[in-house]
C-alpha cells in the first residue's frame, strides 16, 4: 500500500498542479499588466490624434462661419475722367468706371445717362436700358437721360414712347440761342442719329423736328 506523500522539502520540485505555477502566473500577469498599459496608451494616443483632428475641424468650420469683411471703398474717378476713357476707345476700362460712379453717385442722372450712351455706343441694349431708366427715374428732366432713353426704346422697336421722350428731350434744353446746346441743335443731332432712325418715317417725328428747327 502507498503512503500519502509527505510535504515537500526544501530542496524537492515544486508538485506539478493543473493550474499554472506561481512563477509562471506572476510573469504572465506582469505581461499582462504591461499589454494593458499599451493598449492603455495606444488608446490615449489614437484619442489624443482625434482630439486634435476635432479640434482642428471645429476651428475649421468656426473660421468658415465668420461673416466676410466688408471690402474697403473703392474710390471713383471722376465723371470727367470716365468720359474721357469712353472717347478714347478705352471701353473695358470706361465701364470700370461708370460701374464705380453709379455706385458713389447713386442719384445722379447724369451719369446713368453717360453710362447708357456707352452701352448703346457698344450695342449693350440691356445694361443700356437699365442705365437709362436710373437715368429717368433720377432726373425726369435731364435732357440726355430723355434723350438716351428715346435711342433705347426706338432700338427696342417702341417708336410712340421713342417720340415721346424726345420731345421730352427737346423741352429739357433751354432756348437761348447762345447756348452750347440748344433745342435746335439737338433736333438737327436727333435727325442725323442712327439710333433714332427707325423713326424718320414717322409723321410725328418729322414735324417734331421741323418745328425746332423752324424756331431758329
Amino acid at each position: 500500500m502507498n503512503q500519502p506523500a509527505g510535504p515537500a522539502g526544501p530542496g524537492s520540485p515544486p508538485a506539478a498542479s493543473g493550474g499554472v505555477s506561481q512563477t509562471g502566473g506572476a510573469a504572465d500577469a506582469k505581461e499582462t499588466r504591461e499589454r494593458r498599459r499599451f493598449r492603455i496608451g495606444t488608446i490615449i494616443g489614437v484619442a489624443g490624434v482625434l482630439l486634435a483632428a476635432m479640434q482642428v475641424e471645429y476651428a475649421r468650420r468656426q473660421v468658415s462661419q465668420v461673416p466676410p469683411q466688408t471690402p474697403p471703398a473703392i474710390s471713383a474717378v471722376s465723371l470727367e475722367e470716365a468720359i474721357a476713357l469712353a472717347s478714347n476707345g478705352r471701353t473695358d476700362e470706361a465701364m470700370s468706371a461708370f460701374a464705380q460712379l453709379t455706385v458713389a453717385e447713386p442719384n445722379n442722372p447724369v451719369v446713368h445717362a453717360n453710362a447708357c450712351g456707352l452701352y448703346l455706343q457698344l450695342n449693350h441694349l440691356a445694361r443700356a436700358r437699365q442705365a437709362c431708366m436710373s437715368a429717368v427715374l433720377t432726373g425726369p428732366t435731364n435732357w440726355l437721360a430723355q434723350y438716351n432713353n428715346a435711342c433705347v426704346l426706338a432700338l427696342e422697336g417702341r417708336t410712340k414712347e421713342a417720340i415721346e421722350a424726345l420731345s421730352r428731350a427737346l423741352a429739357a434744353v433751354g432756348g437761348d440761342a447762345s447756348a452750347t446746346l440748344t433745342r435746335t441743335k439737338l433736333a438737327q443731332q436727333a435727325s442725323a442719329d442712327q439710333m433714332l432712325k427707325s423713326l424718320r418715317g414717322e409723321a410725328r417725328f418729322r414735324t417734331l423736328i421741323a418745328t425746332q428747327q423752324e424756331s431758329r
